[in-house]
């Protein structure tokens, strides 16, 4: 039959940015909007376990990393060109890949020669750019740390202080770890001036979250779909403390801007977009929340499902409602 003319040239869209800017919602956010659009889009997840541009290698030989990562584009991208989908990238172009050489202590001139050479890998996919922004890099980190938890902060400390680029330089504890991340978003803003394909850059200041939405579908000429939400009384049936009785851990629902929202991970309110009348995507998330409901249409119990990324294991849980 016709097909429906697909407005979006981009077969490739990079969200990139420094963690806890929202590169998660928002990716996944332009990937549902291609799907309510009639798009086939697949969203990859930073986390995600196999993710399709991963490359191990043995020792801590940038030149062999460089080569191997290259020729995983090249085949990522050759896929990508014979399939009908779009592909919504979440990291993987500057984070978690020029990222490893700037902690490798690749110096910068080295690094911007092989960005050069990626945009022309992926140039076939006609691909865009969105780029998150703050203007306090330390205000941004403090942030994600104060929403993560001190396990999460003690992580990325030790992530950054134990590479290459801080010994070289003495950067130690959480000093340190701020000045590494400051030297990336220098590097990251020189990438993104370097990029020559659409670009979007987007000052993350949180009261605006829908006008940074809107801004990215306009840019991408993706027409908003509403979703769903839910009136009060049918959010109350699921609102509430879930206890999962393996290892006491708690799952508090609560019903904030006609939204249900989550505490999946600590202090990290993430929303839960209806899907059935019983299951919920997790906004910025591969997981999947469904309800079990009682005989009168409460909700009893909620388990965990979809897929888990490296560093958050959810998929099996199973909490039992202790209160509404």
């Amino acid at each position: 039959g016709m097909k429906s003319i697909n407005p979006v040239v981009n077969k490739l869209i990079i969200v990139e940015g420094l963690t806890g800017l929202g590169k998660s919602t928002l990716a996944h956010f332009i990937a549902r909007q291609l799907r309510y659009n009639d798009i086939e889009a697949t969203w990859v997840h930073e986390g995600e376990l196999g993710h399709p541009l991963s490359v191990e290698v043995e020792s801590g030989d940038t030149d062999l990393f460089m080569q191997a990562a290259l020729a995983k584009w090249q085949g990522f991208v050759s896929r990508i060109e014979r399939s009908g989908e779009i592909i919504v990238l979440e990291a993987g172009f500057f984070n978690n890949l020029l990222e490893t050489l700037f902690l490798q202590d690749v110096p910068f001139s080295k690094i911007y020669r092989y960005s050069d050479l990626l945009q022309d890998t992926i140039a076939p996919l006609q691909p865009a750019l969105v780029y998150l922004t703050h203007s306090d890099v330390s205000k941004a980190l403090a942030d994600n740390f104060r929403n993560r938890g001190a396990g999460f902060q003690d992580f990325v400390i030790k992530f950054a202080t134990t590479t290459p680029y801080a010994q070289h330089r003495g950067l130690v504890g959480y000093e340190g770890m701020i000045e590494f991340w400051v030297d990336f978003v220098t590097l990251t803003d020189q990438l993104y001036d370097r990029f020559r394909f659409q670009k979007l850059a987007l000052l993350n200041s949180n009261s605006e979250w829908e006008t940074l939405e809107q801004q990215i579908l306009d840019f991408l000429s993706i027409e908003y779909v509403a979703e769903q939400q839910l009136p009060e009384d049918i959010a109350a049936d699921f609102t509430g403390t879930y206890i999962d009785q393996r290892n006491d851990r708690a799952f508090t629902v609560r019903y904030q801007n006609h939204d249900l929202v989550a505490n999946l991970f600590l202090d990290d309110w993430i929303r839960l977009i209806p899907t059935t009348n019983s299951s919920f995507l997790a906004a910025g998330w591969h997981f999947i929340v469904q309800f079990n409901k009682d005989s009168t249409g409460k909700a009893s119990a909620l388990r965990i499902t979809g897929q888990d990324v490296d560093y958050l294991s959810l998929v099996g849980t199973v909490a039992e409602r202790v209160s509404n």
